[in-house]
């Protein structure tokens, strides 16, 4: 089978690019499906929106990442990609993990803009009237479109004499998304890099205001808690963002590039939950709880509220 995005360069690459995706794709979905639960299980995890954020954050990678588990799972069981017929499911499942991913990259941006306030006023002020909804809105709102732009834009590949009337189909021979490589950059990309830079913008001005001491004790805790998810995003998309470029200039494949691009991406549900784990002293003494005292039991007093009350 030869790739028709330029990017692996045998069948054998492919299977092993392929297995590494699916578990580590399964990895992803388990660890974000303990965030959720913890979330949904625990009303000490609902009191502000960043926790609402991380949530999301997390249902949108079971989302994303159970769409590739569907895409590799079929080609590991097929030795291909969705054939001619199921052209119209692979791109609508291209333009779900797009816009899936799209919102994921915007709930980070959602999670530093909220950071920033806390920094500037407090964690125990209120955000802006209506901030939370107005936002939720406006992600939906640009991802659905930038989403939906594929739809609009042919795709044609000269060499292979390839033409479609929309972008969307198989990438690297692999899973379903946009085929069209400079419309990757532009509608993917590009919003990708402007979320991080303003993230990083304001992990400089905490990094800063840390060092100066301009933080009590308690907004120091709340902000350390969820710095490290918008960084977590950056690395995670780093080596996929040097290989769509390479891409998209027609350079020549690198196996070990593709390989670490297709481990790191699904990674980031699994860093998210432990940053989760670890940063939450309420969560880790539930992790404790729940390995030393009967599970029903346990519940029982988290829906009577004993637990909530001891911390």
């Amino acid at each position: 089978m030869s790739s028709t995005d330029g990017n692996i360069s045998s069948e054998d690459n492919i299977t092993t690019i392929a297995n590494y995706f699916l578990y580590l794709s399964i990895l992803s979905v388990v660890s974000s499906v303990i965030i959720c639960f913890f979330y949904l299980s625990f009303k000490k995890m609902r009191e502000d929106f960043i926790s609402l954020l991380i949530f999301l954050l997390a249902f949108l990678d079971i989302l994303s990442w159970g769409n590739i588990i569907i895409t590799t799972s079929y080609y590991l069981k097929n030795n291909q990609t969705f054939d001619k017929e199921s052209e119209e499911f692979c791109s609508f499942l291209g333009f779900f993990w797009n816009l899936t991913e799209l919102l994921n990259f915007g709930v980070t941006f959602l999670i530093s803009v909220t950071l920033y306030l806390f920094m500037m006023s407090g964690p125990r002020q209120a955000l802006p009237k209506n901030y939370k909804i107005y936002m939720l809105i406006g992600l939906f709102t640009i991802s659905l479109i930038l989403s939906m732009v594929p739809y609009w834009v042919p795709y044609e590949n000269k060499n292979d004499h390839i033409y479609s009337p929309i972008s969307y189909g198989i990438v690297d021979d692999l899973k379903c998304w946009i085929s069209n490589k400079s419309l990757r950059i532009v509608i993917f990309y590009i919003p990708l890099w402007i979320i991080i830079i303003i993230n990083g913008i304001v992990m400089i001005v905490f990094i800063n205001k840390l060092f100066l001491g301009m933080f009590d004790q308690f907004r120091k805790d709340n902000l350390l808690r969820f710095i490290l998810y918008p960084l977590i995003m950056t690395i995670c998309y780093f080596i996929s963002t040097i290989v769509r470029i390479r891409q998209a200039f027609d350079m020549p494949d690198d196996f070990r590039l593709t390989l670490s691009m297709y481990i790191l991406m699904p990674l980031q549900g699994l860093f998210n939950a432990i940053v989760y784990g670890s940063s939450e002293l309420f969560i880790k003494e539930k992790i404790k709880a729940l390995f030393c005292c009967n599970f029903k039991k346990f519940m029982e007093k988290e829906a009577n509220g004993k637990l909530i009350d001891e911390n």
